[in-house]
């Protein structure tokens, strides 16, 4: 069995790192986060973004939900100071789970 500790996590990180070099997880990262510098929301286009990112099969579902319905909610939940609420409230639109 692998031992879990600091220096495995630390060579693993590293390794993700160097993989992502010039790939879309290092560039949608930081777009994302400009995005987020200005705009307190998602837009629909950035939602199904992140959404492929983290699992490209509810394609179909994330691209169902209306522009407005993704603004409301994700700003509705970054106002949210309660971690708990702020999850549940996504689970509205569709393609969260």
């Amino acid at each position: 069995m692998m031992p879990i500790n600091k220096e495995v996590i630390r060579e693993y990180a590293d390794k993700y790192d160097k993989a992502v070099v010039g790939s879309f997880d290092e560039y949608g990262e930081k777009e994302l986060k400009e995005w987020f510098v200005n705009h307190k929301y998602l837009d629909k286009e950035n939602f199904v973004r992140l959404g492929r990112w983290k699992s490209r099969r509810p394609t179909k579902h994330y691209e169902s939900n209306d522009d407005r319905l993704v603004r409301d909610i994700t700003k509705l939940s970054l106002l949210s100071e309660d971690e708990e609420a702020r999850i549940k409230i996504l689970f509205t639109l569709k393609g969260v789970s």
